[in-house]
């Protein structure tokens, strides 16, 4: 999800009908695999593109991911986004962030997400099974961390789920608010993790 407003925000998370995700980008290279790659045993890269209307954010991302296949490293993944702004116009408050629906054992129930405020990052855990994996995103750049847990099936303004929909207000509030919610209940969980704002030229 990358926006500057809530009504200029594009991304291909789940959206308002709560049964359907918006569709504002576009592949623009499909993803590919490297291997071995130039920095990393393996590689991959893929390049995506807003669409060019009046509720989208107007900008073309490249992602690329690196993980290596030594006992020490295979564990995690680092993944970098060079988001480029394709509108011709100065942006000071740009957002981009992840909607990541984790279900870790049967349906994702007892599920909980975490903000780790000491060593900040997030987390999501099954809280009934400690032999199941745990999933945590870790910032690695210096912009500002916003971070939301959310409960799939909430209903109030503090505590909003994606059940019944997703809108891109709701979107806009998770990826701009800081550490908005920092713990989920014990539930079928997911959550929005992200930096901003940043300016781009």
């Amino acid at each position: 999800m990358v926006g500057y407003a809530y009504n200029r925000l594009s991304n291909v998370a789940r959206g308002s009908s709560g049964s359907a995700s918006n569709r504002d980008f576009a592949i623009v290279k499909s993803i590919v695999s490297s291997v071995p790659g130039k920095n990393a045993d393996e590689e991959t890269y893929a390049e995506f593109k807003s669409q060019d209307d009046s509720t989208n954010a107007n900008v073309i991302v490249l992602q690329t991911g690196y993980q290596s296949r030594s006992n020490i490293e295979n564990e995690y993944i680092l993944v970098t986004y060079d988001i480029i702004n394709n509108s011709g116009e100065y942006r000071d408050s740009v957002f981009a962030a992840l909607y990541m629906d984790w279900d870790i054992g049967p349906s994702g129930s007892n599920n909980i997400a975490i903000w780790n405020k000491s060593k900040e990052y997030a987390f999501v855990q099954n809280s009934g099974v400690d032999a199941l994996p745990l999933v945590g995103m870790k910032l690695l750049s210096n912009q500002q961390v916003n971070f939301w847990a959310i409960d799939n099936d909430g209903d109030t303004l503090t505590n909003p789920g994606v059940y019944d929909g997703f809108t891109k207000e709701e979107k806009w509030q998770m990826m701009t608010g800081k550490i908005g919610r920092d713990t989920s209940s014990k539930t079928d969980v997911s959550l929005v993790f992200g930096a901003g704002p940043i300016s781009m030229r």
